[in-house]
């Protein structure tokens, strides 16, 4: 039962990460957008979302090694690294729903994500917002 947890945990785990590169690659011209990772920003201001694809990549499979190989060695630390690993990309993904869910009806389409191609320049987004804030500030 542990070891069908354990593979089930990293399934997912490979599964989040597979679909945050795939999102990552489909939305590379604005990464610096909506990315929250600083560290990985800064990647692909230096070498391109080429870069950003390769560490996590090379992140996601050393995370995947090294918890099977404490699998393999039945060390103690196996099932918590799983499940931070596991939680991390849980967590971040909870952040992806909840964020597209709550974002302002000007900002969203009705069940797609918006390209960032797609969008407006930001003083138009701007002048946007500010008219949506104001038309729900008078209707308080």
């Amino acid at each position: 039962m542990r070891f069908s947890l354990f593979s089930l945990f990293w399934f997912f785990t490979i599964f989040a990460a597979v679909f945050d590169a795939y999102f990552a690659w489909n939305h590379r011209t604005g990464l610096q957008n909506w990315e929250l990772n600083p560290f990985i920003c800064w990647l692909a201001g230096v070498g391109g979302i080429e870069t950003v694809l390769g560490f996590k990549v090379l992140t996601t499979v050393f995370a995947t090694a090294l918890g099977f190989f404490c699998r393999r060695r039945q060390h103690w630390l196996a099932m918590p690294f799983t499940l931070i690993c596991a939680s991390i990309f849980l967590f971040l993904s909870l952040y992806y729903v909840i964020a597209l869910q709550t974002a302002p009806a000007w900002q969203r389409k009705e069940n797609s994500l918006v390209k960032v191609q797609d969008q407006p320049p930001r003083h138009i987004v701007f002048h946007q917002r500010a008219r949506y804030l104001s038309t729900r500030a008078s209707k308080l």
